[in-house]
């Protein structure tokens, strides 16, 4: 038998939103998301929010409804596509020279891949593919030589949210690839709440200081943009599409 779909329902059916785990995935990558437009058109994001959808736990983003199904008939090109803009913003300012699996030199011709929306460098394919299979680690070895490489040129000394002076027990965190001192749990939480708001205050500290490119406050790419982080850095903005 023949089933025959409207139009309507075939859209609600195409396009569900976004469930928690999604959610979640989102509001992790969004900050080192590296296009700014549409990843099948090129286009702006000029017709409302972008259509954000969550593929094999990678966030990617659309002008419009029409563009999720394109990308779904060649995901892999797309991916493709995002993963070079992501080496290319962040390869710059890398922190590590060293592989963030094995700690050996990472030499001449690293490899380079991209979890998420991060840059990650190894020193073999071996141990690139350890980092696939289980990147949690690593990642967090990364964060932590993020933090490292930032930590002594930050541009306040005062909690990002709260105002109050930081102490040795300063609560640090990424947002993206960007350093955040906080001085409390509790502003961690308020932060989270409005992280485009609070990075704007940072960059701006960070542009008063003369930190310059990549220091101090980014965009959370891993490159410094003064005040510009575009949109969705805040809350998750875009539409949902389940992958």
């Amino acid at each position: 038998m023949m089933h025959f779909i409207t139009a309507a329902l075939a859209s609600v059916l195409f396009l569900s939103p976004l469930g928690p785990a999604d959610e979640d995935v989102v509001k992790a990558q969004l900050p080192t998301y590296p296009l700014k437009t549409c990843v099948v058109s090129d286009e702006g994001f000029t017709m409302g929010d972008p259509v954000d959808m969550v593929h094999e736990g990678r966030l990617v983003r659309f002008c419009c409804d029409s563009c999720v199904r394109k990308f779904k008939a060649e995901p892999e090109k797309f991916l493709a596509k995002i993963d070079r803009a992501v080496v290319a913003e962040q390869k710059a300012h890398y922190p590590l020279k060293t592989c963030v699996k094995s700690g050996e030199p990472l030499g001449e011709k690293p490899v380079e891949f991209v979890v998420g929306t991060r840059l990650v460098r190894t020193c073999c394919k071996n141990c690139a593919g350890k980092v696939k299979a289980e990147p949690a680690e690593a990642m967090r070895a990364l964060d932590a030589a993020y933090i490292a490489q930032q930590k002594a040129h930050y541009a306040m000394k005062t909690c990002l949210v709260s105002g109050e002076a930081l102490e040795s027990d300063a609560k640090d965190m990424l947002y993206g690839n960007t350093l955040v001192r906080l001085c409390c749990n509790g502003c961690k939480r308020e932060f989270a709440k409005d992280p485009g708001t609070f990075m704007t205050k940072l960059a701006r500290a960070s542009n008063a200081q003369g930190h310059g490119e990549g220091h101090g406050a980014d965009d959370g790419h891993g490159h410094g943009r003064g005040e510009g982080h575009g949109e969705g850095h805040g809350e998750h903005g875009g539409r949902g599409s389940r992958g």
